[in-house]
Formats: structure tokens, C-alpha cells, sequence
């Protein structure tokens, strides 16, 4: 977790505000931890850059932000990548020829160029989580350190003589 160190002061409605004290009061935070929470939510869904980094020095600076197009077209290789693969090596192959790879970040996967290492964005905003692809391939990225999520997806759809 990040340490706070810088002070912020936000005006808003009332009501937003009560609502906001309402919500920190049900789970127990502090009204801090919900804005926190609510600006992480919104970076992560709309720039792609993680926590504790500025949104100019995340996967989109400014100098290669990716626009709606770009993310559209990666989004098309990534998913003829993914259509074509039968096992998680023939999407590394499929992947490598576009200069991608996929690798694990947390409880899921980034894409990051092969040359650079500069990671892009998650995967899931790439069109695939990880979940999705652990069915499709019917066994987690070999060396995710996360195995319990392969149990968990997998082990409704497992039958036991």
C-alpha cells in the first residue's frame, strides 16, 4: 500500500459527501481510503498506468499515449494471437512474431514488447484476463506464481470419477 503524502482538499456536494461518509462507515474505512480506492479504480479503467505512478510515466506517457485506434488494432492482434492458439506456447510464438509478450502481473497478465520490455497495458484490457485464458487453455501460464487461481477457475469445470 502507497503512504499518503500529499494533502488534498475536494469540494463536492453535500449528498455525494454523505454518501461518500455512508460508504467508508458500511466497510469500515476511512473516507480517504474510499477516494483512494475510487481515483485508483478510475486510472486503472481509463489510462492503464498503475498506482504510485504519475499518468505521465505510466505504459501510455505522453509521448506514446495510446489512442482509441491504436489499443483497437492491439487489441485485433492480440485476438487473432489468441484465436489461433491452441496451448499457452503457440500463444508466446503467435505473440513474439508481433513483438508482444504476455506476463504475469498480480493475480493476472500484461503485455509488454519483447525488444523494450515496456509494458503496454493488462491483458484483460487487451481484450483477455487471465481467467478467460486459463479456460481456453485448460491450465494456467506456466510460471504464474498464482496456482490457486487455476483451481478455482478450473475446479467447477473438473469431474472426478
Amino acid at each position: 500500500m502507497l503512504k499518503p503524502d500529499e494533502e488534498i482538499r475536494i469540494l463536492m456536494p453535500r449528498v455525494l459527501a454523505d454518501e461518500a461518509r455512508a460508504l467508508a462507515r458500511r466497510y469500515d474505512v476511512t473516507l480517504g481510503s474510499i477516494i483512494r480506492k475510487a481515483v485508483t479504480d478510475f486510472i486503472r479503467t481509463h489510462d492503464c498506468t498503475t498506482p504510485g505512478r504519475s499518468a505521465g510515466s505510466g505504459p501510455r506517457a505522453a509521448s506514446s499515449a495510446m489512442s482509441e485506434q491504436e489499443l483497437e488494432e492491439l487489441r485485433s492482434s492480440v485476438s487473432a494471437a489468441v484465436s489461433g492458439a491452441t496451448s499457452w506456447a503457440s500463444l508466446r510464438d503467435r505473440l513474439a512474431a508481433l513483438n508482444l509478450e504476455m506476463f504475469p502481473k498480480g493475480g493476472g497478465l500484461a503485455l509488454r514488447t519483447m525488444d523494450t520490455q515496456k509494458e503496454i497495458c493488462k491483458a484483460s484490457e487487451a481484450g483477455f484476463g487471465y481467467s478467460q485464458l486459463i479456460r481456453r487453455f485448460g491450465e494456467g501460464l506456466p510460471g504464474h506464481p498464482h496456482h490457486w487461481l487455476v483451481e478455482r477457475i478450473l475446479g467447477e469445470d473438473l469431474i472426478e470419477d
